[in-house]
């Protein structure tokens, strides 16, 4: 696994895929190019990272910072640091324990991104959360990588769901605020 685009293209990513299932190239891609006009300079959340494979895409594609979030964050750290990186920072948590958190701070984000395991129950929950918490920055959006065959409701707290866009077994979710 290597970055795709921008000032890291090339480098090599360690993954543990006993533990995590990795973004696929197409889909991270994909999302670069859905992102396109939000990545310059956003502050980016990565939960739920496991490798950190896609913040450090959008970290390559030009956002300011990246916050990464997951319960076994080894990983993560050791690709920062094969990259080089000073300007992300890591939390071992889980999803609602740090958005309670960043929400306690009033920290806000321009692109959340969420990548559960594709059989997390909460995702509707998960949502409602970061709605409620307000930690979407105003123009921001989230993107929810699932399974193809989950399916959001049009509302979910202040977020609209805007699109879909299916890459083989998974589906990005975009969502912005209503």
């Amino acid at each position: 696994m290597h970055i795709l685009l921008g000032k890291y293209k090339g480098k090599k990513l360690l993954a543990d895929e006993t533990k995590t299932r990795p973004t696929t190239a197409k889909t991270k891609e994909a999302l670069c190019s859905i992102l396109y006009g939000k990545i310059k300079k956003a502050k980016v959340l990565d939960l739920f990272c496991g490798s950190g494979a896609v913040g450090f895409e959008l970290l390559s594609s030009g956002a300011a910072e990246l916050t990464s979030v997951d319960t076994d964050i080894r990983m993560v750290i050791k690709n920062a640091q094969t990259l080089g990186l000073t300007n992300a920072r890591f939390f071992k948590n889980d999803s609602m324990s740090i958005l309670k958190k960043f929400n306690e701070k009033k920290e806000q984000f321009d692109i959340i991104f969420l990548d559960p395991p594709y059989s997390y129950e909460m995702k509707d929950a998960l949502l409602l959360v970061i709605s409620n918490f307000d930690i979407l920055a105003n123009e921001g959006v989230i993107v929810f990588e699932t399974d193809k065959d989950t399916f959001f409701p049009e509302v979910i707290g202040h977020f609209s769901f805007v699109k879909e866009y299916k890459y083989g077994y998974s589906k990005l979710n975009l969502f912005e605020r209503k």
